[in-house]
């Protein structure tokens, strides 16, 4: 079996090429509490259906710092078009390789 050497600060993982593998083929999925910044910078056409809502994430200071559902409160969405935009963007997502 191989294996593979990460380091995050002090501490040094081995991790088998295996579950690197597997770690790599995984899918991305948002929630409503993924950061903006995270999902502008994953997926181009999600930034894209974010505008289409009305929510011109891409551009906005405040995307490091707020997640998906506080930026679409801040423009009057409800619960209800948040979890369509969400449900949305993963399909988008599925038919990405992000």
């Amino acid at each position: 079996m191989e294996w593979g050497r990460s380091e995050i600060g002090y501490i040094t993982f081995f991790i088998s090429a295996d579950i690197i593998n597997r770690i790599a083929r995984m899918k991305y999925f948002i929630k409503k509490d993924t950061l903006i910044s995270e999902i502008v910078k994953k997926s181009p056409q999600a930034t894209e259906l974010l505008k289409d809502y009305g929510l011109s994430c891409a551009s906005c200071f405040f995307n490091q710092f707020e997640n998906l559902e506080q930026g679409a409160k801040l423009h009057g969405m409800t619960d209800r078009e948040i979890d369509v935009m969400v449900k949305q963007i993963n399909n988008l997502l599925k038919k990405e390789k992000v």
